[in-house]
């Protein structure tokens, strides 16, 4: 593998952990990330290699998005998955789970509930 293959695909991997932690951290799915992250001007500096900022940590380029165009933030809605009452409700499904009050049925076993 070339340098520019080489490059090319660091790159790739830098704006998939690029946008991954901007949908963890806005709360946001991973489609509005990418459009805000390809909408940047981050995205282009990265692409074109400018001042060498494609070898900073995914994190820190991220939260620099964050700070220098938050324009293209205020844009994004929030992923309903992360509702606080969602996630309220994933919690006590959880607490359940772990104090063993679940009951297990097949496919097979629910149709013959409901078929009586």
């Amino acid at each position: 593998m070339d340098e520019t293959a080489l490059e090319k695909v660091y790159q790739e991997n830098l704006e998939e952990r690029i946008i991954s932690y901007l949908a963890k951290q806005l709360k946001i799915t991973l489609e509005s990330a990418m459009d805000i992250y390809y909408r940047s001007h981050l995205a282009n500096k990265i692409h074109q290699g400018t001042e060498g900022i494609q070898y900073l940590d995914y994190q820190v380029l991220a939260e620099i998005l964050c700070e220098t165009e938050k324009d293209l933030l205020s844009a994004s809605e929030p992923d309903p998955f992360y509702s606080e009452e969602n996630m309220e409700w994933l919690r006590q499904s959880a607490r359940e789970i772990e104090e063993g009050q679940v009951v297990t049925k097949t496919i097979d076993e629910l149709q013959a509930m409901v078929d009586g």
